[in-house]
């Protein structure tokens, strides 16, 4: 396992939990585009997280076959974009699909009005409710799919005044959970 000396004035972020790779740790970075990056030595994975901007929300991307050395001198690069530009982008495989075999494209993610509650999304052929929290200071947002939730329930949802009160009332502890991210 590689081990990764933080830098002590860029904390180390949430756990990446991926379907086919072990718990990787996300280190912010300091990039115009780039918010976090962490790297699994056994798997050879590149993960790198993008930033909000606009209406896009912050996605995890993996990019596979990067060796150690890459991924050191990745993070040790000045400019993080111009690095990824040169030495990543076209030379590694990677996939927006990765976390789970069930998250297909076509699950579009809504933002909502909520204190804790960034975006849900919801997948009509797995039945399957996403939410993901907003940012906080010590975490960066995390994806929960909540399996086995019908249609209706999701609407419900959506139309509900509060987001978080209609979540704690009718979905928290009634749900088969699973973090992604």
């Amino acid at each position: 396992m590689l081990t990764i000396i933080p830098n002590p004035e860029v904390p180390l972020l949430q756990t990446v939990k991926a379907r086919f790779t072990n718990d990787v740790r996300l280190q912010k970075v300091s990039s115009s585009w780039i918010k976090a990056v962490g790297y699994n030595v056994d798997h050879r994975t590149l993960y790198l997280m993008t930033k909000e901007e606009g209406e896009r929300i912050e996605q995890v991307y993996p990019y596979f076959g990067v060796d150690a050395q890459t991924y050191a001198e990745f993070m040790e690069a000045p400019s993080k974009g111009k690095f990824y530009n040169a030495h990543l982008r076209g030379r590694f495989k990677w996939s927006p699909d990765w976390r789970r075999v069930d998250f297909p494209a076509q699950t579009n993610m809504h933002r909502v009005r909520s204190s804790w509650i960034k975006a849900v999304g919801y997948n009509v052929d797995h039945r399957t409710l996403y939410l993901m929290t907003q940012e906080t200071k010590n975490a960066l947002p995390r994806l929960y799919p909540y399996f086995d939730i019908s249609a209706e329930e999701f609407a419900r949802l959506m139309n509900a005044k509060s987001k978080g009160e209609y979540y704690n009332t009718h979905i928290k502890n009634r749900y088969v959970v699973e973090r992604i991210i």
